[in-house]
């Protein structure tokens, strides 16, 4: 009977202390996991922020209250990006788990608000870069300028009697975003190539991406 009791205890403390070193490993990785979600979420709130107050930042004719209502959005928008990366479930909006197509999305926008920040901006304080920005959003939008292409129905928008000058400020704003998209689409292709992306072993938002989703289930099926 000793020896049946000295054996039960053992195998207690063995798997006593197995537990305790899972339980303790599991809270460690959890720990990790929650560090790292809040610092993601951080990055893209502040990244958020800054795309909203680029354009107040860039352009010199910008009055005080203008600035002052800007900040409260970009402020807002940063706070919905923080809640909904850091919160364990979706709030309002549901637009994580997406990449690459949301890191890409995002980068295409903060080059067209730039880029076009920039435009607009040398028409006040003309720079090196400002003509350059501007110069290859001319050549592009004249370039793209023919029927039916998204540079011609931007101009076509204009209202009657809107003088020449505007309608190429159009054109050139729209020659540029519509050479980042290009780009943006063809870095988006090559990492669909490259990474063979969507990942079945990685987090997948279907509403975000139904067509890739549709892609993937025909392709399991």
């Amino acid at each position: 009977m000793g020896k049946i009791e000295a054996t039960r205890l053992k195998v207690r403390d063995i798997i006593g202390k197995t537990f305790r070193q899972s339980t303790g490993r599991n809270r460690i990785e959890g720990g990790r996991t929650v560090a790292s979600q809040l610092t993601g979420a951080i990055v893209r709130m502040v990244l958020v922020m800054v795309l909203v107050a680029m354009p107040s930042m860039l352009l010199v004719d910008v009055t005080t209250d203008t600035k002052q209502m800007v900040a409260l959005v970009a402020l807002f928008s940063g706070m919905l990006t923080f809640v909904e990366y850091n919160a364990a479930y979706p709030s309002l909006v549901e637009f994580r788990d997406a990449p690459p197509f949301n890191r890409l999305r995002f980068l295409m926008l903060f080059a067209t608000v730039t880029g076009l920040s920039i435009i607009a901006r040398g028409r006040v304080a003309p720079s090196n870069l400002t003509e350059f920005t501007e110069a290859v959003g001319t050549l592009i939008g004249i370039s793209m300028d023919f029927p039916y292409s998204p540079v011609r129905l931007a101009t076509q928008m204009m209202a009657d009697g809107t003088s020449a000058t505007q309608i190429a400020n159009v054109r050139t704003a729209a020659g540029m975003a519509y050479l980042i998209s290009l780009i943006s689409l063809g870095v988006f292709v090559v990492l669909l190539k490259v990474g063979r992306w969507p990942n079945r072993h990685a987090s997948f938002n279907v509403w975000i991406n139904p067509v890739s989703y549709t892609h993937l289930r025909a392709h399991e099926t």
